[in-house]
């Protein structure tokens, strides 16, 4: 069983009454309903679900009348659980793109037709029974096409790191075990969430990772200067099977969270084996694959929210307290701003408004001497129990100072 995390952004506004979306893929592939979570992050949306039914390679999802969302509003989400198809119907799948590879963008009503001949995967938003949008060939989180099927599990621990400031330099350590063995020639690519830039250390002695044997790589390793968030071994030696390797590296971490980013996409590390040149078999020599969720970057510390009154049901005003650990701001050409997300079942206004905290009574008593910095407001937008505050670009949040508002 599989997950996958769709993010996407609406190009025209959507009026969810009489309105469905469309996941289609391989028809090897089998839908879960019962595992769907939408929004799949917090800094997401996502309409409600009325209902959800699947076809083998679709999933339709029918969204609860009554709502709107806006085209240049927060980017949108949803993970759901797959069933991947075994090694004999993924070697169909490989065959059917093959003899795909140049085709032309189906409409709507060849949409069955599109999942039965195709290997990629499409997502189409329908509203009264319109195709308003449609986005073809999926891209993964790394910029590449939809994800292809490997023969084995490539098994890894959850990683270590010396740092998760944003867009600072940190060591990370990788432990893996692979399910079969690879030969001299075959090559491991290693994938960090986009916005993650490997630096040009690579060390793979065992000493040094924490693993049972060193992993035997070809030197130099080379960089993809075009993607800095991937990087390629070339193995010399035989690899053995179900044994810990490991990879530590200096990377520069994302300066904004993966699922933060104008393009939001997974936190995942993905680690990709693959035979050598003139050994590929029926999956094109895809021998290992396996991913693992990344570390969490932290922007903020000592974040605290005192509220006016404790009643339940009341309208009430809070304040939010943080240290910022990088500047943030507005220009010309973007746009910053803090989200606040409260848990579910609080309302934040449509129109919510933010003001300076009271001195005296709301900067905590421990850092009240330090003083407290407050910023200029653009907007402040509430959906549900979420709200976004723009900043203005007269005003910014200084990378190290202690922010507090209402």
């Amino acid at each position: 069983q599989n997950t996958l995390l769709i993010f996407f952004r609406l190009s025209l506004g959507l009026l969810t009454t009489d309105a469905t979306l469309h996941l289609s893929g391989p028809p090897e592939f089998h839908f879960l309903c019962t595992t769907l979570v939408a929004p799949s992050t917090p800094l997401t949306s996502f309409p409600d679900v009325e209902s959800c039914s699947t076809m083998p390679g679709l999933l339709m999802l029918d969204l609860t009348p009554g709502k709107f969302f806006h085209p240049d509003g927060s980017p949108l989400s949803f993970r759901v659980g797959v069933r991947n198809p075994d090694v004999l119907a993924a070697e169909v799948i490989e065959r059917r793109a093959e003899s795909t590879s140049n085709y032309d963008l189906l409409p709507l009503s060849e949409l069955r037709s599109l999942r039965k001949s195709r290997s990629g995967w499409a997502l189409v938003l329908n509203s009264r029974s319109v195709a308003c949008q449609a986005q073809e060939d999926m891209q993964s989180p790394y910029r590449t096409t939809a994800f292809t099927i490997f023969r084995n599990a490539l098994l890894i621990e959850p990683i270590t790191t010396t740092g998760v400031s944003p867009g600072a330099g940190a060591f990370v350590n990788i432990k893996f075990r692979m399910s079969s063995r690879l030969p001299p020639g075959a090559t491991i690519t290693f994938l960090a969430p986009y916005g993650f830039s490997f630096s040009d250390y690579f060390d793979v002695e065992a000493a040094s990772t924490g693993a049972v044997v060193t992993l035997p790589v070809k030197l130099p390793i080379l960089k993809n200067e075009a993607r800095s968030h991937e990087v390629t071994l070339r193995l010399m030696d035989n690899t053995r099977r179900m044994t810990t390797y490991g990879l530590r590296t200096k990377v520069q971490n994302a300066a904004v969270s993966p699922e933060a980013q104008e393009d939001p996409s997974p936190n995942i590390w993905s680690i990709l084996a693959n035979l050598p040149e003139g050994m590929e078999d029926s999956l094109g020599g895809r021998s290992n694959a396996g991913s693992v969720e990344g570390y969490q970057l932290s922007a903020l510390q000592g974040c605290t929210v005192q509220p006016f009154q404790a009643a339940f049901g009341r309208s009430n005003v809070v304040t939010l307290s943080f240290l910022a650990h990088r500047s943030v701001y507005s220009t010309g050409t973007s746009v910053g701003s803090v989200q606040v997300l409260a848990p579910v079942g609080y309302i934040v206004p449509a129109q919510c408004r933010v003001d300076p905290p009271l001195p005296s009574l709301d900067v905590p008593k421990a850092i009240a001497s330090e003083g407290f910095h407050f910023f200029t407001p653009f907007s402040c937008e509430g959906t549900d129990n979420r709200a976004v505050i723009k900043i203005d670009e007269t005003s910014a949040i200084p990378r190290g100072s202690f922010v507090s508002f209402r």
